[in-house]
């Protein structure tokens, strides 16, 4: 895909990079992080290339790197949904459902208002 996309024939629309990113990111004072953002670069600077944490990356250091569509909870979470096309697109943080509460508790109340939203409009 990176190779397809320097060469300026990007293979996708947008690609969607779904847990454990890049292992922890902030390891080697951050170089990590650095380096797999400078090899995602071709890639990413000519389709939008969207992610989610998954359960071995660091959420501090995965908001450093990545910035993704704001979920409208006035807060940085994991969660968002955003329009790719004719499709809406929603991304849920798996993880946030092992809290017991606290992320789960918020990610489900932002669900259920993002659900009735597109019940609305159809």
């Amino acid at each position: 895909l990176i190779a397809q996309a320097a060469a300026g024939q990007p293979p996708a629309d947008a690609v969607l990079h779904l847990g454990d990113i890049a292992g922890n990111l902030s390891d080697e004072d951050s170089q990590r992080g650095d380096r797999f953002i400078e090899m995602l670069q071709p890639l990413a600077s000519r389709v939008p290339y969207l992610t989610l944490p998954g359960d071995r990356d660091d959420l501090p250091a995965y908001h450093q790197f990545f910035h993704m569509p704001c979920n409208g909870s006035g807060a940085a979470s994991p969660w968002y949904a955003f329009n790719l096309g004719q499709a809406r697109v929603v991304t849920l943080w798996t993880d946030a459902l092992l809290d017991g509460g606290g992320d789960g508790a918020r990610q489900l109340e932002w669900l259920q208002k993002e659900l009735a939203v597109f019940a609305a409009s159809v």
